[in-house]
C-alpha cells in the first residue's frame, strides 16, 4: 500500500483490516498480529505470524485442495 492516512480511525475502517480482524482466528488465513500507524507520515505496516514458508511455495508445491 502506497497510500498515505490522516488518522487511526481511517486506518482501521480499511475493508482489508476489518476482514482479518473477522476472520481471525482461521486456520487457512494468516493471523493478522498487530497494525501499526505513523502518524507523522501516515503510513501503515502490518505484522503478521511467521510462516515456514512463503505463500508462493506453499501454493505452487500443494499437491490436493485444502481442507474445508
Amino acid at each position: 500500500m502506497k497510500n498515505h492516512f490522516t488518522n487511526i480511525e481511517q486506518v482501521n475502517k480499511l475493508r482489508e483490516i476489518q476482514a482479518l480482524k473477522k476472520l481471525s482466528p482461521h486456520e487457512h488465513i494468516v493471523k493478522l498480529i498487530e497494525v501499526l500507524y505513523d502518524e507523522p507520515t501516515g503510513r501503515l505496516a502490518l505484522v503478521f505470524e511467521l510462516m515456514e514458508l512463503n505463500m508462493y511455495e506453499l501454493i505452487k508445491d500443494r499437491k490436493k485442495f485444502l481442507n474445508q
